[in-house]
């Protein structure tokens, strides 16, 4: 598949910008990366819905965070997100 030309990205929670950011969104907690991975048969962009199954089948709890987007010189965005 190639690789899509978009200037948009995944931000860098090393970056001083993206790190004052997160702790806007929430003071005193340490970003972190939250391992994830596509599961099969699940909706696309449905992640809320897709853990919500999981946990039903499953077992284990659904933990929310933030996806963070990164548009250079343009804009920093944040996404309600569950990793599933």
């Amino acid at each position: 598949m190639p690789r899509s030309k978009s200037p948009i990205r995944v931000a860098d929670i090393r970056e001083g910008q993206t790190r004052r950011f997160c702790f806007e969104l929430l003071p005193g907690v340490e970003p972190c990366y939250a391992v994830h991975q596509a599961v099969v048969g699940a909706e696309i962009n449905q992640c809320f819905r897709s853990v919500e199954m999981q946990v039903r089948h499953h077992g284990g709890e659904q933990v929310a965070g933030w996806a963070l987007w990164v548009w250079p010189k343009v804009d920093l965005a944040q996404q309600q997100w569950t990793p599933r």
